[in-house]
């Protein structure tokens, strides 16, 4: 009996299982993507409204956020303090573009309560109110008419 033929299979089915050095394909960025700056139509006074809401919101949730990581980062808890910052980074990475033809967001004032209840409830406050917003300037892009390419 041959056992060339064992050794072969062995041998292909390691490199199957192993796999090989391969390098990863390159990431093809849309065309969203490669826009820095996005300018909004300053004769358009919804879509203006729309992207401040937006700006002014997203503004306000970071800020909510990052309150909250101050408080727990005071009382050390470390498992709560892990995802505000995650949250955090998401929210900084989502809008990889600058508005251009809009005032700069307002941030509120930093707030009265300092306990983890109220900090709580003012990020999901901020939280509800910026997805609304994302939300209206979506539906702002798709009532534009076609061939419009601010969004």
């Amino acid at each position: 009996m041959t056992y060339r033929p064992v050794l072969a299979l062995l041998v292909l089915g390691g490199v199957a299982l192993a796999g090989c050095d391969a390098k990863p394909e390159p990431v093809h960025l849309t065309l969203f993507h490669q826009m820095k700056v996005i300018g909004v139509a300053p004769g358009d006074q919804a879509e203006v409204a729309a992207a401040l809401a937006n700006e002014n919101t997203r503004a306000e949730y970071l800020h909510r956020l990052q309150m909250l990581i101050d408080h727990y980062s005071r009382v050390g808890n470390r498992d709560r303090l892990d995802w505000a910052r995650r949250e955090q980074k998401n929210v900084e990475e989502a809008q990889w573009f600058t508005w251009a033809g809009i005032p700069a967001a307002t941030v509120p004032s930093g707030g009265a309560g300092n306990d983890e209840r109220w900090l709580v409830e003012r990020v999901v406050q901020a939280r509800n109110a910026y997805t609304r917003a994302v939300t209206g300037l979506m539906r702002k892009a798709r009532r534009n008419e076609p061939g419009h390419a601010w969004l």
